[in-house]
């Protein structure tokens, strides 16, 4: 062989390649032991095999062989909301960013909110599962865009909310709690807040859907 490559692919409960490869190094040639080196830094959690494909001049890829076999792990963004308060109807919504890189980057179970009270004390807790996460194509140059929100229904009072994103217990360890945003419910009245890091979807989506989660 002229050369090989080092292809990395997805793998399936089995250990073997799926799909098209994710990463590869560059040309390898030479006699003895070959070293090289794959940037892993944008592969998202989950498990990979690593490929040697040997090449011809002429780029013909020859039968490959199995050189490794590893996962990538992490631990999950802590969550970006905001919450919004028309009377004591509560909706908490998560931003397109964090939302992407959940589906994209780091696989998470499910969302946890929580809720405490002006004492402290933690009043109820909801949560927001992928199937209940809107994805809308993009058109053009606009990416697409993922939506993720809950609906409470909260008594009059003073409260501070938080969103926990729960890892899949294989790959992905749960984040910390985020950040608590207050928030005062009241009839009659309106009120938004967020956390620091939150950034309103900017953009223009086409027909929506549920994302594919593979």
């Amino acid at each position: 062989m002229d050369y090989y490559c080092v292809w990395v692919y997805g793998a399936d409960e089995n250990g073997e390649a799926v799909g098209d490869y994710l990463a590869a190094s560059k040309r390898l040639s030479g006699e003895g032991e070959i070293t090289g080196s794959v940037d892993l830094s944008a592969l998202p959690f989950g498990s990979y095999v690593a490929k040697a494909i040997p090449f011809q001049e002429n780029g013909s890829a020859q039968v490959s062989t199995p050189v490794a076999r590893f996962t990538v792990t992490g631990t999950l963004s802590a969550p970006e909301f905001k919450v919004s308060a028309d009377g004591t109807t509560v909706t908490v919504s998560l931003d397109n960013a964090t939302m992407t890189t959940y589906y994209e980057s780091e696989l998470f179970h499910q969302l946890t909110i929580r809720v405490y009270d002006a004492a402290g004390t933690e009043v109820t807790t909801e949560t927001i599962s992928p199937d209940e996460v809107v994805y809308t194509p993009g058109w053009g140059p606009n990416p697409g865009t993922y939506a993720a929100e809950k609906t409470l229904m909260l008594g009059e009072g003073s409260y501070e909310i938080t969103v926990t994103a729960d890892g899949d217990g294989n790959y992905a360890a749960s984040s910390m709690e985020s950040e608590r945003v207050a928030l005062t419910a009241a009839a009659g009245q309106t009120g938004e807040a967020a956390t620091s890091g939150y950034v309103e979807t900017q953009g223009m989506g086409g027909p929506g859907g549920f994302p594919d989660r593979g």
